[in-house]
């Protein structure tokens, strides 16, 4: 279904708001599911995570449609950046970021990753 215009700039605003929210709190999140031992609440939030960022690619696609663009072009752009930041992302928190900062740098890290889209979106600009 698609969201145009304002209800899916709207939508996916409040996606990224959530996903920086639940980021920033990750830490202590961490540290409840540590000290419960209970693997529920592990799979809880990779389900919400996988939610949300599963929610985000479509709503990216339907926010640039809503702009001008041409559907087809707007989802293998989108596409692309989604594979690419998720293979550089990997690649530099893995291998270097988690093991000298720690998760909990990481995550705020990533929070203030997600006021990025946040900022186009609010600026008007949104993604593109």
């Amino acid at each position: 279904s698609r969201l145009p215009g304002k209800k899916g700039r709207t939508a996916l605003r409040a996606v990224l708001v959530v996903m920086l929210l639940l980021t920033a709190i990750m830490p202590w999140i961490i540290g409840i599911i540590s000290s419960s031992g209970s693997e529920i609440l592990f799979f809880i939030i990779v389900v919400v995570f996988g939610g949300l960022v599963g929610m985000i690619l479509p709503l990216a696609i339907t926010e640039g449609h809503g702009a001008g663009a041409v559907l087809d072009k707007q989802a293998g752009r989108v596409n692309m950046a989604d594979h690419l930041g998720g293979a550089l992302g990997a690649y530099l928190f893995g291998i270097f970021l988690v093991p000298l900062l720690g998760i909990g740098a990481c995550c705020i890290i990533l929070a203030f990753l997600l006021l990025v889209p946040l900022v186009g979106l609010v600026g008007g600009s949104g993604v593109r």
